[in-house]
């Protein structure tokens, strides 16, 4: 339950059109970005925590050619800098650790939008608050109380939400589009603290680091050791008091599961052309946010992609598709582990080899929180899901719209995936 207290946000929300259902193809940011900004899924482009970085400035490029004038405030990372290198300008923030809002990014996000930018313009922000800093959830400390959330990460978004609100004084929406949304989610642990948390060890690596730099490789090799080592025995500590879906919430993205808590993700609309508030409870993908970008503006696209403009769902006409979904690799030389496809009714993953026997099924309108995997007792379905999967795996993007399209018109009624 929220507890969060978030005036800006659901005042938005009461303008806008907020998107219950949003899911994320990959549960790692540069794959997912990959996504958002190319409208195509992370087998189609090759985008990876790795490789194919430069890829991911499709949106950003049409735009300028369309003449608008690029910014962003992004974190000091090679995937950011690669993302935006075409930029006019940028300001980056330290992610060793995160310069979160409350310490200095807030502020440089409202010198840039007091700055008066040129017009027409597109404002990338992308914020590491809601990632714990040292293992915790990092805020202002006015917000550390019961007033404005149970926990840390429910006072972390109250103080969010206070930076928007500062941030929307800057902003004229009758002129402005405002898009707010995320990249994956993440697991909150139930016991307050992340289990791959070891921060004695973690300070004196990050000094070995500093100190002697071409000991890194060798020290992160030693350091991922221990640290598996230490989430191996705090979770056979912790099997004796937690459920299975309590030991959930002690997980990590990338690790195989990919349950709601990392590909469903906020999305909210609001300023410019969208001035009737909505909340669209149906299923729809990250990589439908760019054609709906370039909708918004009037601007024409040519490529072929995988992402279907939102502005038909406004209007309350659209399909209702599956969505691919996929563990990012942290292996540079294996792939992640799972891949599937999620529909408004089901959820169906399994291991990218599809050799290892692990099959997930999931009802989600009766088993929303996926405790309860069905697949062993559903086989037609899980049948059916693989064989949508299949149509999406192929080379052609168009060849996988053609696909696709007559197998939903076959399955529609097995799957119901227009309810």
């Amino acid at each position: 339950t929220k507890t969060s207290k978030t005036p800006n946000i659901d005042n938005l929300i009461k303008k806008g059109a907020y998107f219950e259902q949003m899911i994320v193809s990959a549960d790692a940011t540069d794959p997912s970005l990959g996504c958002i900004f190319t409208g195509k899924y992370p087998f189609m482009t090759g985008i990876s925590l790795y490789d194919n970085h430069q890829k991911a400035s499709r949106l950003f490029d049409v735009l300028a050619d369309h003449g608008y004038g690029r910014h962003c405030t992004i974190p000091d990372k090679s995937f950011f800098k690669t993302l935006t290198r075409q930029f006019e300008d940028h300001d980056t923030y330290s992610v060793d650790p995160y310069i979160l809002l409350d310490q200095g990014t807030g502020k440089q996000i409202i010198d840039k939008l007091e700055s008066k930018m040129q017009e027409p313009w597109i404002y990338y922000v992308h914020l590491m608050d809601l990632h714990p800093t040292g293992g915790k959830f990092v805020f202002s400390p006015m917000f550390d109380s019961e007033q404005y959330g149970s926990s840390t990460y429910e006072r972390t978004v109250s103080s969010i939400d206070m930076w928007i609100g500062k941030i929307l004084e800057k902003i004229n929406l009758d002129n402005t589009i405002l898009i707010l949304t995320a990249d994956h989610g993440d697991y909150i642990p139930i016991t307050g603290k992340k289990i791959s948390e070891i921060k004695t060890t973690q300070n004196v690596f990050r000094k070995i680091k500093h100190l002697t730099p071409q000991l890194e490789p060798l020290g992160l090799k030693l350091f991922l050791f221990i640290q598996k080592l230490a989430i191996k025995f705090r979770k056979r500590k912790l099997a004796k008091t937690l459920d299975e879906y309590g030991l959930r919430t002690l997980g990590k993205r990338t690790d195989g599961g990919l349950y709601d808590e990392i590909v469903n993700v906020p999305l909210l609309v609001a300023g410019g052309p969208i001035k009737t508030a909505q909340i669209i409870s149906q299923q729809v993908r990250s990589v439908d946010i760019f054609p709906t970008v370039l909708d918004l503006v009037e601007k024409n696209l040519e490529d072929v992609i995988d992402g279907k403009s939102l502005l038909p769902t406004l209007a309350g006409n659209s399909e209702k598709l599956p969505v691919y979904i996929e563990s990012a690799s942290t292996d540079p030389n294996t792939p992640g582990l799972v891949v599937g496809i999620r529909t408004s009714k089901y959820k169906y993953f399994r291991s990218r080899n599809g050799q290892d026997g692990k099959t997930f099924l999931f009802d989600l309108q009766n088993d929303p929180l996926e405790k309860s995997n069905i697949a062993s007792s559903n086989q037609e379905i899980v049948k059916n899901m693989e064989e949508i999967l299949q149509s999406l795996l192929v080379k052609s993007p168009q060849q996988a719209k053609d696909s696709l399209k007559k197998l939903i018109a076959k399955k529609k009624a097995n799957l119901s995936l227009q309810e």
